[in-house]
């Protein structure tokens, strides 16, 4: 991996956006950070982590239906916090792993619950295809150990196999008190891994070794200017991206497997663009950006002063003078 190249043409790799406006205007659709964005055929959830533990559904015009607020409480069929969700595309479905208390929460594509299942493992993330759920758990016995496990769909709560497993954890660091460290990327293809590389990120990577004994800030004032987590992954049959839990962004070729990071995207299609990259289900070959309110309501505010015309897609939003919801950004890689 070759660090640190500078910027990268947007307009080379990527598509010209398709954009949703996201309605804003109904109160218990206000989003404060989208986290995740999962596409259900003309529908699309979007899940806000930091704004009371959100899930929000919307068509795919951005119009504003319903929400998963009903379902927060501490009675039957309800929750206080949720880890995550992910979606059966066949049966059209939204899945909920709820961490408080430990359960699933199944929907239909209208939000009306249909399903819950109690479990008894914490399950930080959740992934599934057309036989299998797939389920990030901690350990029980450890407590501070990770499994990638797959579990049948029909049967949640029965037997499970272990495809992964990680002991590279440090403690007091992250949600849970300790954060998985990885440098690596598998494929999950039908039920098995198929395929496994290590990405050598050279001295941007931090040294598990030297920091394995050191907790919270100490962990972090050491590996301040390196990476320690792989996520927000997008690709294509030729390339992947990612971002770290630093800055700058990757892109790897995914033929002879060799790679850069990039401190941000030049040649955008919209002037506030990010290096950031949502983590989106159900959308393939697709990078899923969002522009905030905050640079949405600036970049219009620009166009009036100067008397420039906006984006031609963003000519209705240009109308209401400013946004009360993100925007989402969705670019086909080439």
């Amino acid at each position: 991996m070759q660090n640190n190249k500078g910027e990268l043409s947007q307009k080379r790799f990527l598509e010209r956006p398709q954009y949703v406006f996201l309605d804003g205007e109904n109160p218990e659709a206000t989003i404060s950070l989208i986290n995740k964005v999962l596409f259900l055929k003309n529908k699309i959830i979007v899940i806000d982590r930091s704004n009371r533990n959100r899930l929000l559904l919307f068509d795919q015009k951005g119009k504003f239906l319903a929400s998963a607020d009903k379902f927060v409480g501490k009675g039957k069929n309800e929750y206080l916090q949720f880890s995550d969700c992910a979606i059966d595309k066949d049966k059209q479905l939204i899945y909920m792993y709820c961490d408080r208390p430990y359960q699933f929460m199944i929907f239909d594509s209208d939000l009306n619950l249909l399903k819950v299942i109690k479990t008894k493992e914490f399950i930080s993330e959740i992934a599934l295809d057309k036989k299998y759920l797939y389920a990030f758990c901690v350990e029980p016995e450890k407590n501070s150990s990770y499994e990638l496990r797959r579990y049948d769909k029909k049967n949640l709560n029965g037997k499970y196999k272990v495809l992964l497993s990680f002991d590279n954890v440090i403690k007091g660091v992250g949600g849970m008190g300790h954060t998985l460290c990885d440098n690596g990327i598998h494929e999950i293809k039908d039920g098995e891994v198929k395929n496994s590389m290590a990405v050598e990120f050279g001295k941007e990577w931090f040294s598990y070794n030297e920091s394995k004994n050191l907790h919270g800030r100490r962990f972090m004032n050491k590996n301040k200017e390196r990476s320690c987590i792989i996520q927000n992954m997008v690709s294509s049959d030729s390339i992947l991206f990612f971002n770290t839990d630093r800055a700058p962004f990757y892109k790897v070729n995914m033929n002879d497997m060799k790679g850069d990071s990039y401190k941000y995207f030049s040649d955008n299609f919209f002037p506030y663009s990010s290096s950031w990259f949502i983590p989106c289900c159900g959308l393939e070959k697709s990078v899923v950006q969002y522009i905030s309110v905050r640079s949405m309501n600036a970049y219009l505010k620009m166009c009036k002063e100067k008397n420039r015309k906006p984006m031609p897609e963003l000519q209705d939003c240009a109308v209401k003078d400013s946004v009360t919801n993100p925007i989402l950004q969705i670019m086909k890689i080439k």
